[in-house]
C-alpha cells in the first residue's frame, strides 16, 4: 500500500505545515509592517505594553521575516521559536477573550516545527550535508 510511501519519507511532514505557516504569518506581518504599524503601535500601548513601537516593530519584522524563513526552511527551529512566544503573547494579551483559535493553531504549529525542524526540503538540510561534506 501507499502507507510504506508515507513511512520511508516522514521528513516531508514539516513542509506542508511551514508551508501554511509561513502564509499565515508572513499576511499578518506584511499587514502590520506595510500598512498597520501606528495602529499596532497603538493597540500595544492602548493594552499597556512598554515600547509599544519598538515591540510593534520587532513584532511586525519577526512575523514577516519569520514567515519566509519558514517557508524556504533557514533557521527553522530558531524561527519557530521565537513565533511560537510571540503567538504565546498574541494569544494572552489578544485574543483570550475570543477569536484564539488561528493563534492556536499558529502555536501549535511552531512548536511542532521546533520538535521536527525543517525536513528534507530546506535551506537548514542543505546546510546541515554542506557542513556534514565540510568536517569528512
Amino acid at each position: 500500500m501507499c502507507w510504506k510511501w508515507f513511512e520511508k519519507n516522514k521528513d516531508l511532514a514539516s513542509l506542508p505545515l511551514r508551508i501554511v505557516l509561513a502564509a499565515v504569518f508572513i499576511v499578518h506581518g506584511h499587514a502590520k509592517l506595510f500598512g498597520g504599524l501606528e495602529g499596532t503601535a497603538s493597540f500595544f500601548s492602548s493594552i499597556g505594553l512598554p515600547l509599544a513601537g519598538i515591540l510593534a516593530f520587532i513584532v511586525a519584522v519577526g512575523e514577516f521575516f519569520g514567515g519566509i524563513a519558514l517557508l524556504i526552511g533557514f533557521l527553522t527551529r530558531y524561527f519557530a521559536t521565537f513565533l511560537s512566544i510571540v503567538t504565546i503573547f498574541a494569544i494572552l494579551l489578544v485574543h483570550l477573550s475570543g477569536g484564539y483559535e488561528l493563534a492556536l493553531l499558529a502555536l501549535g504549529g511552531s512548536i511542532s516545527l521546533i520538535f521536527l525542524g525543517a525536513g528534507r526540503l530546506s535551506i537548514d538540510e542543505k546546510c546541515t550535508n554542506w557542513c556534514k561534506k565540510k568536517k569528512k
